[in-house]
């Protein structure tokens, strides 16, 4: 990526993105706070370095991963009470955020028809709408996996409540889900498979809750079937269209040889 706005914003990310690192590590010894999730915020806050280091050269990959890792580990700051490194990710998302905005606006200009502009801009919508629900997993993943085991814990507690059988092991494997399902869609890594998989993933923990005897508003007491059942239909969509701009799928496409079975399932 050779633009120079983007190059700009990039390097103030990985200055800021290190000094998070720093500082996260001088509050955690600090604060003395519980051994895994040092460790979480630590391993997300350094891949969060990484890619966005990686953004100077493979730009789409790694600013889809790096804004991953950013809210990932923006969320675990939250929940252990880290202001500094909280107030630090904001301002790099909000910087990514700008990056994606000038993107879409360079890659529109290569656009002389008004019409394909249109259409092209309204595509960089449904991006940004495939991000966004990637991201709204995040903190449901978060505090199954990475946010020690007091977090954890409101979780086995509520599938208790539920009466699922062996509580911890299902919010384990919720929480897997939810962590490969978001990063594959924010992503678009296997784009129609993952979503698939996350739509029936939801479907299932909309059951187990019993929202679906709980009516259809999700305001009412227990929360309704309305929220999931909206939020399975949007990602159903991006089950039904190949791989497309700005997706991991497709940069594997376009720079790799891949064997047929690989190229298969990548375009299916």
């Amino acid at each position: 990526m050779n633009n120079k706005n983007i190059l700009l914003f990039t390097n103030v990310n990985i200055v800021i993105s290190i000094i998070a690192f720093f500082n996260q590590i001088y509050a955690l010894i600090a604060d003395n706070l519980n051994f895994q999730k040092v460790i979480f915020i630590l391993l997300f806050s350094a891949l969060t370095i990484l890619t966005v280091i990686g953004q100077r050269r493979y730009f789409t990959p790694a600013f889809l991963l790096s804004s991953f890792f950013i809210i990932v580990t923006l969320r675990l700051s939250n929940l252990s009470n880290l202001s500094i490194s909280v107030w630090l990710y904001l301002f790099i998302l909000f910087t990514q955020f700008l990056i994606f905005i000038i993107y879409c606006n360079q890659d529109l200009k290569l656009f002389k028809d008004k019409v394909k502009a249109k259409e092209r801009l309204m595509l960089f919508q449904l991006i940004f709408i495939r991000m966004y629900i990637g991201y709204d997993l995040i903190p449901h993943f978060c505090e199954k996996l990475f946010a020690g085991d007091a977090i954890r814990n409101i979780d086995v507690s509520a599938f208790t409540t539920l009466g699922v059988p062996n509580p911890l092991f299902f919010v384990y494997m919720a929480g897997i889900i939810e962590f490969l399902g978001s990063l594959a869609v924010s992503c678009g890594f296997l784009i129609r498979f993952s979503s698939f998989g996350l739509v029936l993933y939801l479907l299932i923990a909309t059951f187990l809750g019993h929202h679906f005897s709980l009516g259809f508003i999700w305001a009412g007491q227990g929360g309704g079937w309305e929220f999931p059942i909206l939020w399975s239909v949007i990602i159903l969509s991006f089950s039904v269209i190949k791989p497309t701009l700005f997706t991991i799928d497709e940069f594997i496409l376009k720079n790799f040889r891949l064997p047929k079975i690989l190229k298969y399932i990548l375009e299916y």
